[in-house]
């Protein structure tokens, strides 16, 4: 990873009520096959998060815990069996964070990994799966969310001051302002305040190339102290294929030219892997470490614009398969219709080229 060049490497130690890579009296750890191999390990007292830790500092780059704040997937059933009244009812997975007891008992688990290892701050995964409140008051409470990231921010300065650092918190937020606000994130509050050390606006399983990303660049370059990190994903745009590095140029090229700092992968293992969705997924490496180097492109404005660029504009959330909208919030979706020989209609999209003014196009 590190040689591929990246310069900080996210774990994600935490989701849906149970850790990874470490042992702790204060969650349990999840127990998927996978996972008990590391159980030898960490009965001799090493903790696999110790050694991320160590290696990433070895090579240079910053090793982040990652915390998914409200996984939906269901799997730890005995923790929600454990807190019935903690559940959000209205979707049957995920805490209610308007309560106290919640927001106390998710930032015990997450105080505990800056005070225990020696990462270099923590990142929040706020896109797996997004809604933190009821739907119906999630857009009123966003005071409660700023009050937990106040708490966490305060937690990471007093652990970063015994460091001797300064300690990074980042969030993983979805891709537009409307929609943070709806869950009840209020980035323009977070950066002002200099709560968050860089945003991550994030799509699903969906690399955005029409992505808003200068709404949030006019936060961050206002601030001085907020970075600006949009997110590439492995599928393509409405299918289950694979993004090629053409495509990946240009989805970078254009959020380099709307005012991003750099840029952030989410599931990027996808790439890896020959075998998108299928029963033996991850099926076999087929592109490991060969899209590992990738970073060293995509994080090279100028060697963007030296390779081909192939933009897509695909859909991936259209009403009528969505009624409710991606994530329950209806999501604006432009579409060209052209009904008979004849018609025209128009549909806009972002292109940060220097195109010919008369492109000769198939």
């Amino acid at each position: 990873i590190a040689k591929g060049g990246a310069d900080t490497y996210v774990s994600e130690v935490y989701f849906d009520g149970l850790i990874s890579y470490y042992r702790s009296q204060r969650c349990p750890n999840w127990t998927s096959p996978k996972y008990k191999r590391f159980n030898a390990m960490m009965d001799q007292g090493t903790m696999p998060l110790e050694i991320f830790t160590d290696e990433a500092h070895e090579q240079n780059i910053e090793l982040l815990a990652g915390f998914r704040i409200n996984d939906r997937h269901g799997v730890n059933k005995p923790f929600f069996r454990a807190h019935p009244d903690w559940l959000l009812k209205e979707l049957g997975h995920g805490v209610d964070y308007s309560l106290q007891e919640v927001r106390d008992w998710i930032f015990w688990i997450i105080s505990e990994v800056p005070q225990r290892f020696d990462v270099d701050g923590i990142e929040l995964n706020f896109v797996r799966h997004c809604y933190c409140f009821p739907p119906s008051e999630a857009a009123d409470k966003h005071d409660l969310m700023t009050e937990l990231m106040g708490r966490l921010r305060e937690m990471l300065d007093d652990a970063g001051r015994k460091k001797g650092r300064h300690l990074v918190m980042g969030v993983r937020v979805p891709t537009t302002l409307a929609e943070c606000r709806h869950f009840g994130f209020d980035l323009p509050k977070w950066i002002k305040e200099s709560l968050i050390d860089y945003v991550a606006p994030t799509d699903y399983h969906f690399t955005n190339f029409n992505m808003v990303v200068k709404e949030f660049a006019n936060l961050t370059r206002s601030s001085n102290t907020c970075f600006l990190y949009p997110a590439i994903q492995a599928d393509s745009p409405g299918n289950c294929a694979i993004m090629s590095l053409d495509n990946c140029r240009a989805a970078v090229r254009n959020f380099y030219a709307s005012g991003a700092d750099g840029i952030s992968t989410h599931n990027y293992d996808v790439y890896m892997w020959g075998q998108l969705r299928s029963r033996s997924y991850p099926g076999p490496a087929e592109m490991y470490p060969k899209a590992l180097d990738y970073f060293k492109i995509l994080r090279d404005p100028e060697a963007v614009a030296a390779g081909d660029r192939h933009y897509l504009f695909q859909p991936m959330w259209p009403h009528e398969l969505h009624p409710k909208g991606y994530r329950s919030i209806a999501i604006l979706h432009q579409k060209a219709v052209v009904r008979k020989p004849g018609d025209r209609a128009e549909f806009s999209f972002c292109i940060c080229e220097q195109l010919p003014e008369a492109p000769d196009l198939p």
